[in-house]
């Protein structure tokens, strides 16, 4: 029986992971499942919206566990979007896709729960995790026009999290300016030489089309 910590790591759900349809935090955390290929340091559970194509996808320490949306999924979100613009001041909704993530989670079983960019979904998690270290990843701003993240939904992950992944100083200051203590920066990046790689071809062949 393995040693590792166990790690759960939460994705935002509207895309499976491995990230076969694209999506750049779907992508982030496909390097993150195949970092800990080569550098073995956690057992994790994936949880992602399910895909058929997930079943070609193998990985020795990650165990992906599927959830699966409903043809109801998409009436429940159509309902609540037509709330939010009827509605302008309405509290904290259901949200279908949140509770099918929470409902799948294995209560007191993790050392680690990381939930990716997902508030409702953190916040469905809440009374769920009990004993284990949770943290949130938050890859975009809040407290604006996105009703996803709003600022009371900020606060309870301020003062719920053991820590708060951002992406940015800018993210990481606007935090600190409501009282959070706990957030750790961390930059998206690029494969650099990949990506130089690129240009110089693409640039190549603009010289030779134009002379």
């Amino acid at each position: 029986m393995s040693n590792k910590r166990k790690l759960a790591i939460i994705t935002p759900g509207f895309k499976p992971v491995p990230a076969i349809e694209g999506g750049a935090i779907e992508q982030l955390i496909t390097d993150m499942l195949n970092g800990n290929e080569s550098v073995y340091a956690y057992d994790i559970d994936l949880y992602t919206i399910y895909d058929h194509k997930l079943e070609e996808e193998s990985f020795s320490h990650t165990n992906i566990i599927y959830v699966k949306r409903r043809w109801y999924d998409v009436f429940i979100r159509g309902i609540n979007y037509i709330k939010r613009r009827i509605f302008k001041k309405s509290k904290h909704k259901f949200e279908y896709l949140s509770y099918i993530m929470s409902r799948a989670f294995k209560t007191n079983y993790y050392d680690i729960v990381l939930v990716e960019n997902n508030m409702d979904t953190y916040i469905s998690l809440l009374k769920k995790v009990k004993n284990e270290k949770l943290f949130f990843h938050l890859h975009n701003d809040f407290d604006c026009d996105d009703p996803a993240k709003t600022l009371s939904k900020t606060k309870k992950i301020i003062n719920s999290a053991n820590g708060i992944l951002v992406v940015s100083n800018y993210l990481k200051e606007k935090l600190e300016s409501h009282n959070a203590d706990n957030v750790t920066v961390v930059h998206n990046f690029v494969k650099s030489q990949e990506f130089n790689e690129a240009i110089t071809n693409r640039e190549n062949e603009i010289k030779e089309k134009y002379h």
